[in-house]
């Protein structure tokens, strides 16, 4: 056992690993286990946090995308996330509100 670190790929590697080996185990499990056994939803379960920290170790060192992430697009996103199931009723309600929008901006002046 060395005492450096491995490097950020070679950790990154090993989290896909580990994640699809769950989830062979997780399928494997439901598909030929018992009915009542509760190791291949913990094995599902596990292979799904480890698959996310997997999306999430970056690739290449590069900076991050937070400055990016203003007030009002975080605003937007929960609001998204909040009415998705409202769209429908309230696209038209949002085409109104663009055009009365467009409609009474101020001009530019040329």
């Amino acid at each position: 056992m060395t005492v450096s670190d491995p490097p950020l790929i070679e950790r990154r590697r090993r989290m896909g690993w580990a994640a699809l080996g769950c989830l062979i185990l997780a399928v494997l499990g439901l598909t030929f286990g018992i009915a009542d056994s509760a190791w291949p939803a913990a094995a599902m379960r596990i292979s799904i946090v480890l698959g996310a920290i997997w999306l999430v170790i970056p690739v290449t060192p590069r900076p991050t995308s937070w400055p990016a992430l203003t007030r009002s697009r975080l605003a937007m996103i929960v609001l998204v996330a909040v009415f998705i199931n409202r769209v429908k009723f309230l696209l038209p309600i949002l085409l109104i509100a663009g055009i009365a929008a467009w409609i009474i901006r101020p001009k530019k002046k040329k």
